[in-house]
């Protein structure tokens, strides 16, 4: 398969940076909040799919670089005025039934909490 010049170099940027310690090092500082929408690996990949492969290297990721910690937590430690960076939380929309089935297991055997706002109806 080959790539754009711009996805080789983001790679190999992206590389380096996590072996130098780059991101650890910015990411301290930071709070995050990171959606998803659908894990899906039947469906041709769009803004809102990822598959399950992609997913997974991303929960991977913020484990490695990020505290994962509930939603609630963040948003009690921004009232209490604690320091939340290092912090990310996992959060996703609209409640497809892929969220259950392909996304959650992931996330349990990875140890790490989501946040799932799920749609009880269409608006209008």
């Amino acid at each position: 398969m080959k790539f754009p010049v711009s996805k080789k170099v983001k790679t190999v940027l992206g590389r380096a940076a996590g072996l130098s310690g780059a991101y650890s090092r910015d990411f301290r500082s930071k709070m995050a909040i990171v959606a998803f929408h659908r894990v899906n690996d039947q469906l041709p990949l769009d803004g809102l799919t990822c598959s399950s492969a992609k997913f997974e290297a991303f929960c991977r990721f913020f484990q490695r670089y990020f505290r994962v910690i509930p939603a609630s937590e963040q948003v009690a430690g921004c009232r209490a005025g604690r320091d939340m960076g290092g912090t990310m939380s996992i959060t996703f929309d609209d409640g497809y039934l892929d969220n259950f089935e392909v996304a959650a297991p992931i996330l349990r055997k990875l140890n790490l909490p989501a946040t799932f706002f799920v749609t009880t109806g269409f608006v209008g």
